[in-house]
């Protein structure tokens, strides 16, 4: 962070701002796990889309399926 100009450092304190409102305060979205696990498993289904091209199955189909098996394990 020392090596950031100040613009960086606050684009990413915005980006984890906006990180926490659209993934721990939804009121009908209880966390079940701590909230860096929460941003990991989302960022890690966003980089299945980002490197589709390296996956060996459809890559909607898997990121349908990462969904559909990981939010109620994130989520209450």
């Amino acid at each position: 962070m020392n090596k950031l100009s100040e613009e960086q450092v606050k684009k990413i304190e915005s980006s984890n701002e906006m990180c926490q409102r659209l993934f721990l305060q939804p009121a009908c979205l209880k966390p079940e796990v701590p909230p860096d696990i929460i941003f990991s498993v989302i960022y890690s289904l966003i980089m299945n889309i980002k490197n589709k091209d390296i996956l060996p199955f459809a890559h909607m189909e898997t990121f349908d399926f990462m969904v559909d098996h990981l939010i109620d394990s994130l989520y209450k």
